[in-house]
């Protein structure tokens, strides 16, 4: 289980939650280019804007071939970090911001939280931000009333 954030416009090197249509399924990849950046893959080699990427979270050598690529505006260029086994934008093509789910912002299982747990803190904070809601609500009636 993952925490995601759907307010953070996604950048490269983020993780994100993306559903693929040919997949008719979620998919957790990467952002490796944003819209307007070219991709190139040589090998292992992934170039965006003409600058290698650092990918220190690589860990086993991969071998693909893409072409020089621009994106289109809002699109994103979306790999898997275990490259050998990814099905991503190399295959699928780009996905558009429409696709995304949301930035991952924590990984639950590396923390030791269950999914119950998460539930029970995301309908916590739910509650919390209607009473603020709810409350900013009635302060603003109360002023239209005094004038």
């Amino acid at each position: 289980s993952v925490m995601v954030c759907r307010l953070l416009k996604p950048k490269a090197g983020d993780i994100v939650i993306a559903r693929s249509d040919v997949l008719k399924e979620d998919l957790i990849k990467r952002v490796i280019a944003v819209g307007t950046d070219s991709i190139e893959i040589d090998g292992s080699t992934v170039k965006v804007n003409n600058k290698e990427v650092s990918e220190d979270y690589i860990k086993e050598p991969f071998d693909s071939f893409v072409s020089k690529t621009v994106l289109d505006k809002d699109t994103y260029w979306l790999m898997g970090d275990n490259r050998n086994h990814s099905s991503d934008s190399r295959m699928l093509g780009t996905f558009r911001s429409s696709d995304l789910d949301g930035v991952v912002i924590a990984n639950l299982s590396d923390i030791g939280i269950t999914y119950y747990v998460y539930n029970i803190i995301r309908f916590g904070i739910q509650l919390i931000l209607l009473i603020i809601l709810i409350r900013r609500e009635q302060k603003g009636r109360e002023v239209m009333l005094d004038v």
